[in-house]
């Protein structure tokens, strides 16, 4: 995370660039690799025969800028290898090729996630339905972190794994097939790299690895992010270091502070499925997790504090990782004078998602007496990653959230004076985030801000993929600051549907939502002053949206929906020279991340003197610079750096 310097991220997980995302990162196709199998067949006097096979990598070649590798093929029966065919790999799909290298055949695909199709060539007349993926996890086999997938046909029962780096279970180039073209079925044995082993077939049955931040709940790193009900205040809890109780390892958790020092609250300690709570003073062990718990269980939480019973269990995706989650219900509390039932009509069911914890974190007490201040979890990341989102959908870098901690905006913008009946330019507004709030019907948390402009105004935001207005609160924000302009409403629909202000995730050529014919340009990358590479949109009206931030040069504030004046060249010319104007007092003039008194993140004239990484799609280049925006030539000996929007330590 931005400002929180773990030295986890380089110290503890090595592996873990590695295991984070949608695979592990390890090629398949690499010079020196040995694949050894097995094969069977039934003759046609039906005697059954026994061999062995070698695929290996021989030499690679480059054909229309991608690097092919020459796949040769022998086994026991003949002398001498075949070449197979020209293989090449690109973003955790691996295809085959035929001699001149130019046509492809999709035959791996290791981005898959539980309940994707299989590639194409899975459809065969053995298997007309093709075959699904039902699982997706991680194996730790020799200190390589691999992504394994685990597919069916549900007609046939057949079953094939595949390992990211080794292949599937079955033959190299038709990995899906019982018996592939040659009428010869095979089993993988082993695969060796540069005449070291790898892998083996028994590591295909290898346990899921605990340390993956997605299923490990005390992963080094992670860290939850909350709102705290009521005062609407953003924070975040994590999990840093180490500490021993009574003989056994705990970690630590607190809170993580804007300025990355630790407080220390809580120790915790997980046992395979189960996590507890260690009290360092009493040696008192409270369970509060219990992830691998069935159907119908009774489970005894804290130390003899309360009696659950499981009411289901289930999956949940998380950046294509499946979770197992519990539902469950308090039937029982043990108070000083004995147990006592839970009445009916308090016995609400509650949820726990593996690895993540429950919708307060991990310390939520589930008993139904027990009140007061309580966390709501808006996401949980490691290390800077994101690995579950509650309520913010679609969101990749918490970091670059709009509403994070407590912004506040400081921009020009044109506003409506009532008494002389015509727009002012130059006026000097401030906005502000000054809560969070689940208004009607709650299935969103929105940020609460206040925005002087307008004899003051109080809108309701929150951010998905998209940044949103509930649809009330911004209607009176347009009556007040734009007079006549709240029939947008005629085209948004009625409540609950909202109001998108931005989307931060487009691409060259998409049309942006507002009013007019608008389009985005180009896309480009800003890295502000905290150190995160942001997306920069330059619209077709000459508009700039900086991802996070807002739109840096509209005459209109940050919050106008209605981001589209005259689209023609002079118009476009007119709204460019706003940003940074300081004679117009036009756009956005400042943006603070934490609060009035801190340090602003972005200014006026950062476009000019920032760094601009990229004029394309591709933001992580994988730049180094420092904190003051300096290139540099490589990782530094020692000292804090930024890569790829991120800031490390040595």
């Amino acid at each position: 995370m931005k400002r929180i310097l773990m030295t986890s991220l380089i110290l503890t997980f090595a592996m873990t660039a590695a295991m984070a995302g949608d695979g592990t990162g390890q090629p398949l196709l690499q010079k020196g690799k040995v694949w050894n199998y097995d094969y069977t067949y039934v003759d046609i006097s039906f005697q059954r025969h026994h061999g062995s096979a070698i695929y290996r990598t021989e030499g690679d070649t480059i054909v229309d800028g991608r690097r092919l590798f020459r796949m040769c093929f022998s086994n026991s029966e003949k002398e001498g290898q075949v070449f197979r065919q020209l293989w090449y790999e690109k973003d955790g799909k691996v295809y085959t090729c035929d001699d001149n290298g130019r046509t492809a055949d999709l035959v791996y695909d290791f981005t898959l996630s539980a309940g994707d199709d299989a590639p194409d060539h899975t459809v065969s007349a053995f298997f007309p339905d093709g075959f699904k993926v039902v699982s997706s996890d991680s194996i730790l086999v020799r200190g390589i972190l691999r992504k394994r997938l685990v597919l069916t046909n549900p007609g046939h029962n057949e079953k094939v794994v595949w390992v990211e780096g080794i292949g599937g279970t079955k033959g190299l180039d038709e990995p899906i097939m019982r018996m592939v073209g040659d009428g010869r079925e095979y089993t993988l044995l082993s695969c060796y790299l540069d005449d070291e082993c790898i892998f083996e077939k028994e590591d295909f049955d290898a346990p899921p690895y605990r340390q993956d931040p997605y299923i490990n709940m005390l992963a080094e790193g992670k860290t939850w992010h909350f709102i705290r009900w009521p005062y609407g205040k953003i924070h975040t809890e994590g999990i840093r270091g180490d500490s021993i109780v009574n003989g056994m390892t705990c970690k630590k958790y607190g809170y993580v502070n804007y300025d990355g020092s630790f407080s220390c609250t809580a120790l915790f300690r997980q046992e395979g499925d189960r996590v507890y709570h260690e009290d360092g003073k009493t040696g008192i062990s409270r369970l509060l997790f219990d992830f691998g718990a069935s159907k119908g269980d009774t489970i005894i939480w804290g130390n003899d504090e309360a009696k659950l019973v499981v009411t289901g269990t289930g999956t949940v995706r998380a950046r294509g990782h499946e979770l197992r989650t519990v539902t469950f219900i308090v039937i029982g509390v043990n108070y000083p004078e004995g147990w006592l039932d839970v009445p009916a009509e308090d016995r609400h069911e509650l949820l726990w998602t593996e690895g993540m914890g429950s919708y307060g974190g991990p310390v939520t007490d589930p008993r139904p007496d027990v009140a007061g201040n309580y966390n709501i979890l808006l996401g949980v990341s490691c290390n800077g990653e994101l690995l579950y989102d509650e309520y913010i959908l679609g969101v990749s870098d918490f970091e670059k959230m709009m509403f994070s901690y407590e912004p506040v905006w400081e921009y020009g913008m044109r506003v409506w004076n009532k008494d002389t009946e015509a727009w002012e330019e130059g006026v000097r507004c401030r906005a502000m985030k000054t809560g969070s709030e689940l208004p009607p019907p709650g299935n969103f948390v929105y940020h609460s801000i206040s925005v002087e402009e307008g004899g003051g105004c109080r809108l309701l935001l929150r951010q998905g993929d998209k940044v949103y207005a509930e649809k009330n609160s911004y209607r009176e924000y347009m009556k007040k600051v734009f007079p006549g302009e709240d029939d947008i409403f005629e085209e948004q629909g009625e409540w609950p549907l909202d109001v998108v202000l931005y989307d931060f995730s487009l691409n060259a050529g998409d049309r942006y939502p507002c009013r007019g014919e608008v389009t985005v340009e180009s896309v480009s990358s800003l890295t502000t002053r905290e150190g995160i590479s942001r997306r920069l949109l330059l619209l077709s009206n000459g508009m700039e949206i900086l991802e996070g931030v807002g739109c840096l040069n509209s005459p209109y504030g940050v919050f106008a929906y209605q981001n589209d004046p005259e689209t023609g060249s002079q118009g476009k010319e007119r709204v460019a020279s706003l940003r940074g104007d300081a004679a117009s007092g036009m756009g956005i003039q400042s943006f603070r991340k934490y609060g009035s008194d801190s340090e602003p993140v972005f200014v006026i004239g950062d476009v000019e003197q920032g760094i601009t990484l990229s004029k394309t799609e591709r933001v992580a280049d994988g730049t180094i610079h420092d904190l003051q925006g300096r290139r540099l030539k490589g990782v530094p000996q020692k000292g804090v750096y930024i890569q790829n929007g991120r800031k490390y330590v040595r």
